[in-house]
């Protein structure tokens, strides 16, 4: 990113309220990098999940709740519980519809994370396409077998497995008992 804004929000008060609605995906993502663009994405991913689950909960579940669950809450004084579980009495066909209720609100959650997901992983792909040499194509291996820790055998082993897409390879060795014994040698002489 370019570390600007998309944008100047307006100086008053609420002024950063339309700077953050309004601003796009694509707007976040070329002033600010692709992280805070999948920031803001997740962000709405978040809140859209939260109207589509919270809403039925909140004007639905818990007033039948506080209506029809009995009172079994009110009876030991706990005012908070009225519109929850606790105040529903055993027997209730309310258990059925919390029971409904969670089986929704998994469905929901899921759809809305696989389908935004896609999204995520689209824009991420597009993100590592638009790369330059040499972070287009360069790869970082760890953990590198013991047959294929030499230049020319990682270059083959990966030459076999991309034909003809490997420019080169090298294997960073480790030195630290190489440059003691070299500074070992270098006192002897």
């Amino acid at each position: 990113g370019t570390g600007t804004a998309p944008f100047a929000p307006s100086d008053n008060l609420l002024g950063w309220i339309a700077a953050g609605l309004f601003v796009t995906r694509d707007e976040a993502k070329a002033t600010s990098g692709v992280d805070v663009a999948m920031l803001l994405e997740f962000t709405k991913f978040a809140m859209q999940l939260l109207v589509i689950i919270g809403l039925p909960l909140v004007f639905v579940v818990s007033p039948l709740n506080y209506f029809y669950g009995g009172g079994r809450a009110a009876v030991i004084g706990d005012k908070l519980s009225e519109i929850g579980l606790h105040n529903v009495e055993d027997g209730n066909w309310l258990f059925w519809l919390h029971a409904a209720m969670v089986w929704y609100v998994i469905v929901v959650t899921e759809i809305l994370i696989f389908r935004n997901m896609q999204r995520f992983l689209a824009v991420r792909f597009q993100w590592l396409l638009d790369f330059q040499p040499p972070q287009a194509n360069t790869l970082l291996a760890e953990g590198i077998p013991e047959q294929h820790r030499s230049d020319d055998a990682l270059y083959r082993y990966f030459d076999r497995l991309f034909p003809g897409c490997v420019e080169s390879a090298y294997v960073v060795k480790r030195t630290r008992r190489l440059k003691a014994l070299v500074q070992e040698c270098d006192r002897k002489r």
